[in-house]
C-alpha cells in the first residue's frame, strides 16, 4: 500500500510538559480520516479505540490512554519533527506494518526499495529450503554463521546507518 500522506502528531519538546503524552482521539483521527489523510503516527498515546479501530487507514501510536488532551496551539505542516527517537523530514516515506514504522529519505526510496526486493527473495528461498529440507537448512545456516563470526564472510545486507549514514 502506498500512501498519499501520512499526518504525524508530535509536539515539540519545548512545548510538552514534563512527563508530558501526546494524545490523539478519535475525533482528530476521524478529521484527518475525511480530510484524505492515509495513514497517522502518533508519537504518543491514542484514546478512544474503539472508535479509531473502525477507520479505514493505518494509525501507529505507543500505547493506549484515558486521558485526554493537552493542547498548545494549531500545531505546523511541512516542518521536520522528531517522533519515535527518528528525525522525519517533509517528504519521507513511511512504511508500516505490524512490526512498526522506519523512515527512508525520498532520496533514497529507489535504491533502498531495490534492497528490500533483494531482500525478501532470499528470505523467501530460506523459508523454501526450510520447508522443503530442514536438514539442509539448518547445515548451510550453520556453515554461513560459522563464517561470519570468523571474518570470512560478511553479512550481505547493512544497517540503514551503515549504508546511508545518518
Amino acid at each position: 500500500m502506498v500512501l498519499r500522506l501520512v499526518w504525524a502528531a508530535v509536539a515539540p519538546r519545548s512545548k510538552r510538559k514534563s512527563g508530558d503524552e501526546r494524545k490523539a482521539g478519535e475525533i482528530m483521527m476521524r478529521f484527518a480520516c475525511k480530510k484524505g489523510v492515509a495513514g497517522i503516527v502518533v508519537d504518543g498515546c491514542l484514546r478512544d479505540l474503539d472508535g479509531i479501530e473502525k477507520l479505514d487507514m493505518p494509525i501507529y501510536a505507543k500505547g493506549i490512554t484515558p486521558q485526554g488532551p493537552w493542547k498548545f496551539g494549531p500545531g505546523e505542516v511541512n516542518v521536520p519533527i522528531a517522533c519515535g527517537g527518528q528525525v522525519v523530514f517533509p517528504g519521507d516515506i513511511l512504511v508500516g506494518d505490524l512490526d512498526g514504522i522506519v523512515v527512508i529519505r525520498s532520496k533514497d526510496a529507489l535504491e533502498i526499495a531495490q534492497v528490500a526486493q533483494k531482500k525478501k527473495a532470499s528470505e523467501d528461498q530460506t523459508f523454501a529450503l526450510m520447508e522443503a529440507d530442514l536438514e539442509a537448512y539448518s547445515a548451510k545456516h550453520l556453515k554461513t554463521t560459522e563464517k561470519r563470526m570468523a571474518g570470512k564472510e560478511p553479512a550481505i545486507f547493512k544497517s540503514y546507518i551503515e549504508q546511508y549514514g545518518e
